[in-house]
């Protein structure tokens, strides 16, 4: 599912929405156990919205979206916390994946475990957006034989070999290919 920029931009508002108020909307840490939680109390917290089905967190919500919860006096993701309590426990080394792309939702629906590069490239941020490119910004097609792989103190990279042997032909006065 890819999202439009339309919806990327409604789910934008509805995180920074919750991340206002999550100022005023603090929960103090306490001794609380996760096994406690059951449907009732997830819906004592979170709001369902119809029309995605997400369930919103309506209690603290971290500087990035998340909502939190305080369990055995640690702060944890409430997304975590609730799909344990509801699903399972989450298979050692996966992430859990918003596949809603709202941070703010604890729906255990929306949520699949998937590894941290998986959870990544699902994303919008750099890595997935560059991830996604199949073409360079001239048009050339990143096949693999055309694509130049190099790694730096940054990490890795790749850059279309065409361009690159174009700006080497340059420098050295030859024409472009």
């Amino acid at each position: 599912m890819t999202a439009t920029a339309q919806q990327l931009a409604q789910l934008r508002a509805v995180n920074s929405l919750f991340f206002r108020n999550s100022l005023i909307n603090k929960e103090k840490c306490g001794k609380m156990s996760a096994m406690k939680i059951d449907i009732d109390w997830v819906f004592d917290r979170a709001t369902p919205e119809p029309n995605s089905g997400c369930w919103l967190w309506d209690r603290a919500i971290s500087q990035t979206g998340y909502g939190n919860i305080c369990v055995d006096g640690k702060y944890r993701g409430a997304h975590r916390v609730v799909y344990e309590a509801l699903v399972g426990p989450i298979p050692e080394g996966l992430h859990l994946d918003h596949r809603c792309r709202v941070r703010a939702c604890v729906n255990p629906n929306h949520l699949e475990p998937v590894s941290q590069r998986e959870n990544s490239l699902r994303g919008v941020g750099a890595a997935a957006v560059n991830a996604r490119q199949t073409h360079c910004r001239h048009g050339h097609e990143l096949t693999p034989e055309n694509t130049y792989r190099y790694s730096d103190r940054q990490g890795e990279h790749r850059s279309c070999r065409r361009c690159r042997n174009n700006i080497q032909r340059r420098r050295r006065g030859a024409p472009e290919l």
